[in-house]
């Protein structure tokens, strides 16, 4: 019995220090998630001022190439070969492609001749199923091309006909023949 209203005043007594510092714990945990919304909405602004400031400046980036002369951006070479085609002769690039198509496993054959994924997926776009000399010939069909246009140009600017570009057509016809 007397071990029974030992624990009953014990309980007593420790109720109220219990209550209190369950009321403490709940007052600690509600500062804690204040403080943790508090943080949270300012990393939210932080990233969002972010994202509108790199949209802006992408909108601008836009805006300024839409501004450009139609002079402008035929100076830019659009034509131009990428760096990974002035690397690799046309022998290369087909070995490159002949590699990739026989293990189908993109990954290595980057690694292999050291290029990234995408250079490698534009080759394989560009040449597909081409070998060396079917590049080489392709290439040389596009310089023929660009060389054509030129003289198609010079012949629109210079509208009466000139000895040296009538003897260039003529070369071009016999190098053809």
């Amino acid at each position: 019995m007397l071990k029974q209203i030992f624990l009953g005043a014990y309980f007593w007594l420790l109720a109220p220090l219990y209550q209190r510092l369950q009321r403490d714990l709940v007052l600690e945990h509600q500062l804690f998630v204040k403080e943790f919304l508090r943080f949270e909405e300012e990393l939210t602004v932080k990233v969002i001022n972010e994202l509108v400031s790199v949209i802006n400046e992408l909108m601008a980036t836009i805006h300024a190439g839409e501004n450009k002369s139609a002079n402008e951006r035929a100076a830019n070479n659009w034509d131009q070969p990428a760096t990974v085609e002035l690397q690799f002769n046309d022998s290369e690039i087909g070995t490159i492609i002949a590699n990739l198509q026989s293990t189908r496993d993109v990954f290595t054959v980057a690694r292999q001749h050291q290029l990234s994924i995408s250079e490698l997926l534009h080759l394989q776009n560009k040449y597909a199923g081409m070998n060396g000399a079917a590049i080489r010939t392709l290439r040389k069909l596009k310089e023929e091309n660009t060389q054509l246009k030129q003289l198609l140009v010079e012949g629109l600017l210079n509208p009466e006909p000139d000895d040296s570009l009538v003897n260039k057509v003529e070369m071009r016809k016999e190098h053809d023949n």
